[in-house]
């Protein structure tokens, strides 16, 4: 399985690393056709191609538009709870549940709360 490692000397946002991904090889069709996998409405992405002085990427937009009250952000608790509901294949829920549990431990030693008091925005 091929591998990559980010050095996010500065901080990352989702968007930009799924940017990062497609830039990778990872086709934009598969991205949101895997997502629809997962119990949640009221998004959308969107691709383009952008330029940051010399640097070109693939810029994703995210468009949340929740009804839910969640504003975008999620517990910890949460979303381990969203990708264990999926549809996603089991190795990749586990795998997904693994990254944002790591995600989380980091957050909570940045941030010096627990695990359980971690949001996502």
């Amino acid at each position: 399985m091929p591998s990559g490692y980010f050095d996010c000397f500065a901080g990352v946002a989702g968007d930009m690393i799924l940017g990062a991904l497609c830039d990778a090889g990872l086709p934009f069709a598969h991205l949101t056709r895997e997502l629809k996998k997962l119990p949640i409405r009221g998004y959308g992405l969107a691709r383009e191609t952008a330029r940051r002085g010399a640097l070109g990427g693939t810029k994703i937009d995210v468009r949340a538009h929740f009804h839910d009250g969640a504003h975008g952000e999620r517990s910890y608790r949460s979303i381990h709870r969203l990708i264990g509901q999926s549809r996603l294949a089991r190795p990749i829920r586990a795998l997904a549940q693994e990254i944002f549990y790591r995600l989380a431990r980091a957050e909570a030693r940045a941030h010096r709360i627990p695990v359980d008091r971690v949001h996502f925005h």
